[in-house]
């Protein structure tokens, strides 16, 4: 399998364009440098034991995405080939050009993309194999395929109590310039697409729509046949945040395109007034066209983030405050009574009903016409989970 991937690490290995990893240090050009390319995994010899993890039902369906994760992260080394995409000083070639190309060749085929940003206490090999279970995940669940793209910042990787959480918030936050200018180029770049397609003679948007509804413009040279989404976990979550705060205060990092279809939060490592008007997260609602938000009461690597380091209560563990304070676009899902006990109940966006639930929305299923759902009476955008019937 393929994936491509994004990040602002430092190389390992004699050959920055085929390295063998990468550490949990920053680049050695600045926490600002990205570079662009691709893994290939060659999953044969631990095949079988994917499809009974598949098979298996955990959290109220089918999937064991934390279990593919863990048997792909103890054979990585093993099976990862590395490209970096080729980049030049002078600008005549970029490993961004080349990323954007496959990527979009892959989505005019048919195929979604969804940008997945990692949390805390990962490291490489835990960043690659959490994408490609997400990976392996969601097309596992059939109808559109679904290409993975890494975005991994610098993280410690390490499971100690207190400095590496912090050097990891520290490492998260002096990586929003990283992300938010990932963030820009692929806004550039659907401008330029859009720009390339519909040509200069619509001049105003209404023009535009006015020409699409009439015919005049092929749909089906347009990039926008395909998803184009976003999921962070963790404190992803929480880069995320810096990323849009550093958007918002420079006007040059400005991201004023709706570019996703569909930001996916999953266990959020920030506070839970983080989505109301005025703070930097409730501009994903001009981002995307809905932002999912799932949390678990129960998730106790938050809990220990909220008890030990003196922050206020998370948004993975208990949604939004006021709910109705924030915008409709937010969607929130409350997963507690379909994650199973476990060690942390915090990795749950990779198993069973949570990815049914998140493969649903990427499919377009409309979000009042699932069967296991509960919705809330009195807030018309929360739900509760539930296990599947027979799961």
């Amino acid at each position: 399998m393929q994936l491509f991937y994004v990040t602002n690490r430092r190389h390992e290995g004699a050959d920055r364009w085929h390295p063998t990893g990468y550490s949990k240090d920053a680049s050695s050009d600045g926490l600002q440098n990205l570079r662009f390319g691709s893994i290939t995994l060659d999953l044969s010899t631990i095949q079988n034991k994917i499809q009974n993890f598949l098979a298996e039902t955990v959290d109220g369906n089918s999937g064991n995405g934390e279990r593919i994760r863990a048997t792909i992260r103890d054979v990585l080394r093993n099976v990862q080939t590395i490209e970096a995409f080729e980049e030049k000083e002078d600008g005549s070639i970029r490993g961004s050009t080349r990323a954007y190309d496959e990527l979009r060749a892959a989505m005019l085929s048919g195929a979604d993309t969804v940008v997945y940003v990692h949390g805390f206490n990962n490291d490489w090999d835990d960043a690659v194999s959490a994408a490609a279970s997400l990976q392996i995940m969601l097309n596992s669940r059939g109808g559109k395929p679904v290409n993975v793209v890494l975005f991994s910042w610098p993280s410690d990787g390490q499971a100690l109590l207190y400095i590496p959480y912090f050097s990891d918030r520290d490492d998260a936050a002096f990586s929003r310039h990283a992300l938010c200018r990932a963030l820009l180029m692929l806004q550039q770049r659907l401008a330029d697409l859009r720009k390339a397609t519909i040509g200069n003679q619509y001049t105003r948007r209404r023009d535009y729509l006015l020409a699409l509804q009439q015919g005049m413009v092929k749909l089906e040279d347009e990039l926008c046949r395909s998803g184009l989404h976003l999921l962070c976990h963790s404190m992803g979550n929480y880069v995320l945040e810096c990323a849009l705060e550093t958007s918002r205060m420079n006007p040059e990092y400005a991201l004023v395109d709706r570019m996703f279809e569909n930001v996916f939060m999953c266990a959020p490592d920030v506070t839970t007034d983080a989505l109301e008007p005025g703070k930097p997260l409730a501009h994903l609602a001009h981002l995307s066209q809905t932002v999912s938000v799932y949390y678990n009461k129960q998730d106790k690597p938050l809990l220990l983030s909220t008890t030990t380091k003196h922050l206020h209560e998370r948004l993975g563990r208990t949604g939004s405050s006021r709910p109705s304070a924030v915008d409709r676009t937010f969607v929130h899902i409350d997963c507690t009574k379909v994650v199973e006990d476990g060690i942390s109940e915090h990795g749950y966006y990779l198993n069973g009903q949570i990815l049914r639930d998140i493969s649903d929305t990427i499919n377009g299923v409309r979000q009042s016409t699932r069967n296991y759902r509960d919705g809330d009476p009195v807030f018309p955008n929360n739900w509760s989970l539930m296990a599947e019937p027979g799961a």
